[in-house]
């Protein structure tokens, strides 16, 4: 009987120590995960916490990574740290590069057809459907419209020109050279685009599905408002209202914390500024702000400069 309990002890413990060996350790992380389907293959750039309030998660990630042997062959992968495998699966990793692979392959053939249809300064940037051209240069009307005619001519000759909506876009000319050459990478994109808006100008955006025409497109050009060279324009507006604020209007103003502008219709190249405030003080909060007047300015985005400055009771 000893000797029964000795060999179902034993037995126990081998199944025991069966099992530990089958369970698949976890995984730190997630460049350690791809080692094991992958070894050597990608190289996991950046990671993000992949907005926590939609998730109502701060384990939910997105990483950039990279292909080792072609570091500009970026996909973004998705994942969780508290599923399993962190909720991926090979065959999406493999379709996620399978399709980065080929972007990579038409920015690159479109690189090379903008650059035998005059287009210097710029890089080219394939991202969520949409192939971007970024040129740095001084946003001119001039400019725009010579650029608008040498993309047309460029995509007539770029095979996968259908397949992708088209972004023509004017950045700072001082942003040319300082995170990439010629090709767009993911990671610039990353976490949310911030670093693009920030330096952006100008941009026009034409369908996928839509006939690309430089003659109609001229009129569809849009001025960034949420970029730096915005703020530049704000503080040569709020200039020129002090000033003549100071000229016209004799009495006592207190002007409101928030100012709000105004682009008109598609394509103006015109901003309206207007600035609101009071004859008397107030809290200055906008539940209960009624304005009294508003200073408003005309800005000449083509010329940078300040046109017209009038009072206005709305």
């Amino acid at each position: 009987m000893k000797h029964f309990f000795k060999v179902l002890l034993l037995g126990l413990l081998a199944l025991l120590f069966y099992q530990c060996k089958r369970k698949k350790a976890p995984t730190a992380d997630l460049q350690t995960w791809l080692e094991i389907p992958y070894p050597g293959r990608f190289q996991v750039l950046s990671t993000t916490t992949d907005d926590a309030i939609r998730n109502l998660s701060f384990k939910v990630k997105k990483s950039v990574v990279a292909e080792a042997a072609n570091p500009m062959v970026q996909a973004l992968l998705r994942w969780d740290m508290q599923a399993e495998d962190f909720g991926l699966t090979t065959d999406e990793v493999d379709g996620a590069f399978a399709n980065a692979a080929a972007e990579w392959q038409d920015a690159t053939a479109f690189y090379e057809a903008l650059k035998k249809h005059g287009f210097e300064n710029m890089a080219v940037g394939i991202r969520k459907g949409a192939a971007t051209v970024m040129v740095f240069a001084d946003p001119t009307p001039e400019a725009r419209n010579e650029q608008l005619l040498n993309l047309e001519k460029a995509l007539a000759d770029w095979p996968a020109a259908s397949k992708y909506d088209k972004v023509l876009a004017f950045v700072e000319a001082s942003e040319l050279g300082k995170d990439f050459q010629g090709i767009v990478p993911l990671t610039y994109w990353q976490p949310s685009g911030d670093h693009y808006r920030k330096h952006l100008v100008f941009s026009v955006f034409c369908r996928y599905d839509r006939p690309f025409s430089a003659r109609e497109l001229e009129r569809e050009w849009a001025f960034n408002t949420e970029g730096d060279r915005y703020l530049v324009f704000l503080e040569k507006a709020e200039q020129a209202m002090k000033a003549w604020a100071k000229e016209h209007y004799k009495k006592p103003y207190h002007l409101h914390n928030v100012m709000e502008s105004d682009l008109g219709g598609d394509g103006s190249t015109r901003l309206k500024f207007k600035f609101p405030f009071t004859n008397q003080p107030t809290e200055n909060t906008d539940a209960e702000f009624s304005p009294d007047g508003y200073f408003v300015v005309d800005f000449d985005i083509d010329k940078q400069a300040v046109g017209a400055v009038k009072f206005s009771k709305e």
